[in-house]
């Protein structure tokens, strides 16, 4: 305590003395030229000490009251000693070196989400498979294309636990769709379960109940195969997984971990209310503004942010007022389209702009259709895990690091 003490009472008299100059503390030695103020660990031989922040919890943190009108705090650092984390107040938002990546866009498309309910940080691709992989999260709910065929942020649509590309196309088939080459109702041969894999895939997008022969219950072709009440909480890259290399498709407690639950097939509100205890927040978004009404001509979808960012975001963003996309808006963490799906019975696209159903790896234990598969669910006031859809349903795939 006496050394912390003589460490403060040695920058106030500094302060107090308005020294216009650069100081080394902890040792008689110049400091760098770069360097207003150094400190040196070794403070007698053998002895070393370190710089200790300002402790607080993230309820003591927020009651600061800092917002993104004091341009003057940015820069600001705290111990958080409710997360263990050192946390810098960057003008919008607080960044934590644990596992913040502070919303940026990285080289490889990710971004590092820390749901603070469990303790884990997960690590998304900022786009959906297929997708225009250089966008930014913000030119995605600023893009324009509202045409449902665009796959630039909409991505391609994923039958259930098929590796191709080839069928991930978007766009409405020929009429009479037995006259599109691109769609055809001869089954895709597997070995059977387990590893139901599969040798040959013609890439044509299969119309019917199902697209594998022989039809499965579950099957580990995306992942574990397993819903949760039957075990399936240990993520495993499936045979037939269409991520590349490093990624994998989610499974369904990992969706529920971003929707406020723990797994199950469960709806969570999406406006108004952070998830509990999980420090995230979702936002509807029609181009690029917050909104509460859907429109398939318009770029729709939900943009998750940290609460606290979310918090002392400016009204404007808040009301639909100030457009999400500004630089000085708040920086979203994940932007999930509203892309819609592709009927597996006909083949033609739906719901592009009103709803989005994000695949998972877990499947359900019905032998309905062969086994059905859970995934994330967004429409109109809806963000939430649920099962009921055939594998040979298309949807968005959003792949998350191994």
């Amino acid at each position: 305590m006496k050394k912390i003490t003589f460490f403060f009472s040695a920058l106030l008299l500094f302060c107090s003395f308005a020294l216009q100059a650069q100081v080394t503390i902890g040792k008689n030695q110049a400091p760098q030229s770069y360097s207003v103020l150094e400190l040196v660990a070794q403070y007698k031989s053998g002895e070393y000490g370190g710089f200790r922040l300002p402790q607080l919890t993230t309820a003591q943190r927020d009651a600061l009251g800092v917002t993104a009108a004091d341009t003057e705090c940015r820069g600001l650092m705290i111990y958080n000693m409710t997360t263990n984390c050192v946390e810098t107040w960057n003008g919008t938002k607080w960044i934590s070196t644990c596992h913040d990546s502070g919303g940026a866009v990285s080289p490889t498309g990710s971004v590092d989400i820390y749901i603070g309910s469990s303790g884990q940080t997960l690590k998304f691709m900022t786009y959906n498979l297929g997708a225009n992989p250089n966008l930014t999260l913000k030119q995605q709910m600023a893009y324009s294309g509202a045409n449902p065929a665009d796959m630039t942020v909409y991505g391609g649509f994923y039958q259930w636990g098929r590796k191709d590309a080839a069928h991930t196309f978007r766009g409405a088939p020929l009429s009479p769709i037995t006259s599109d080459s691109r769609f055809t109702t001869d089954l895709v041969t597997n070995t059977g379960i387990p590893n139901a894999t599969v040798s040959s895939d013609p890439g044509k997008f299969v119309y019917g109940w199902n697209w594998t022969t022989p039809h499965e219950n579950n099957s580990d072709l995306w992942g574990n195969g397993l819903a949760i009440a039957a075990g399936g909480n240990n993520p495993q890259k499936g045979v037939n997984d269409p991520c590349p290399s490093g990624w994998r498709v989610p499974t369904q407690h990992e969706w529920a971990l971003l929707s406020g639950g723990s797994g199950g097939a469960s709806f969570f509100p999406y406006g108004g209310i952070a998830l509990t205890n999980s420090g995230l927040y979702w936002v509807s978004v029609v181009n690029g503004k917050v909104s509460s009404s859907l429109a398939s001509t318009a770029m729709c979808g939900y943009a998750l942010y940290e609460q606290s960012a979310w918090n002392s975001a400016a009204a404007g963003y808040k009301d639909g007022t100030l457009a999400l996309t500004e630089s000085s808006a708040p920086e979203p963490l994940l932007f999930l389209s509203l892309a819609g799906n592709r009927d597996d019975n006909d083949g033609y696209m739906e719901n592009v702009g009103i709803a989005a159903a994000y695949w998972s790896s877990s499947v359900g234990v019905s032998s309905v259709h062969g086994g059905s598969a859970y995934y994330l669910r967004l429409l109109d006031y809806v963000v939430g895990v649920y099962t009921g859809n055939d594998r040979a349903s298309s949807h968005p795939v959003r792949c998350i690091a191994e």
